[in-house]
């Protein structure tokens, strides 16, 4: 499970990107459209070191696409105002951009599964792969089903490559292996009861590893029927978690899913309300859909066709494993 971060670690240095790089805080439209937030993150990130947004209104007119390990740290009193007009995930306000892929090859043989053991996997070619690359596998029986796992051990000869766990989705001989040029994104964000409103197909999504966020308000502009969620973890994800959020779904409009989703794997929601759901528009407050090993804890939801949905997702059915409420 994603651990909450100490920010208060010495060895952090909070940077002001108003300060610092001249992002706007005054809600002038588009202002970032440019790019501004994403140049300034991308910075800050390369040293290791928190983004810090103070009190203000930042108005987000393209996708922040990021690429790396983020700490993001909000001041109380932020908004950020999304101003998307799409309806494609890929254009959230803050997404995670998705590693290109430096080799494609297929899995030869169906992975066994023995517990206790460490998970190998057959390939039919091997090019580009190494101990620390990072493998996407995408299910050709249940689109679009995928998960990423990391190469910890590698056999040029035979192919085989050892993986950091294993691999519990019904992945099967033939199906697709990308070679990534570097990990899935990391975003620990800290809201401090941030607010994030506007126009957007979502607020947070993406494919992230290890990711946290906390104290987030959510709502969007009344008849934003682009707005697929507040936020979500898609297919790829993993060991990720949602905490001490809150989403009024009273403005959604009819492409509205879920307050908060998961596709992922070992993925939750702790501690998260969404509320003011309008029957009809608004089908579930949480939705686990072809989620795996994944757990809600302490979630309410109102008004919603749903509180909590665990089932499938869009394409071919997988369904959900090991899905729990507390």
């Amino acid at each position: 499970m994603a651990q909450p971060i100490d920010w208060g670690h010495p060895g952090f240095t909070f940077v002001d990107l108003v300060e610092t790089f001249g992002v706007d805080l005054t809600g002038a439209a588009d202002i970032n459209a440019g790019g501004a937030l994403l140049l300034a993150m991308n910075e800050v990130a390369a040293s290791g070191q928190v983004s810090r947004l103070r009190k203000g209104t930042y108005q987000i007119g393209t996708s922040v696409q990021l690429a790396g390990d983020y700490l993001l740290w909000c001041d109380p009193g932020v908004m950020i105002v999304g101003a998307i007009a799409s309806a494609s995930l890929a254009s959230a306000v803050f997404t995670g951009a998705t590693p290109a892929i430096i080799a494609a090859t297929t899995l030869n043989g169906t992975p066994a599964l023995t517990a206790g053991s460490p998970q190998t996997i057959v390939l039919t070619a091997g090019t580009g792969v190494a101990v620390g690359v990072y493998l996407q596998i995408i299910s050709t029986t249940y689109t679009p089903a995928s998960q990423v796992y990391r190469v910890v051990a590698w056999n040029a000869g035979t192919k085989t490559a050892t993986l950091d766990r294993q691999t519990v989705y019904p992945f099967v001989s033939g199906d697709v292996v990308n070679v990534l040029g570097r990990k899935p994104t990391t975003l620990k964000l800290y809201g401090n009861n941030c607010q994030m409103t506007g126009q957007a197909p979502a607020f947070l999504a993406g494919m992230y590893w290890d990711t946290v966020k906390d104290g987030v308000l959510f709502n969007s502009f009344a008849s934003n029927n682009n707005m697929d969620a507040f936020a979500g973890f898609n297919y790829g994800s993993f060991n990720c978690v949602m905490r001490n959020c809150r989403g009024d779904a009273s403005t959604a409009g009819t492409g509205f899913n879920a307050g908060f989703s998961t596709d992922g794997e070992s993925c939750g929601a702790e501690n998260c309300i969404v509320e003011n759901g309008a029957p009809g528009n608004t089908p579930a407050g949480i939705k686990f859909g072809d989620a795996v090993n994944c757990w809600s804890l302490n979630c309410k939801a109102s008004q919603c066709v749903n509180g909590l949905l665990i089932g499938s997702d869009a394409g071919t059915p997988l369904g959900c494993f090991n899905v729990r409420d507390y």
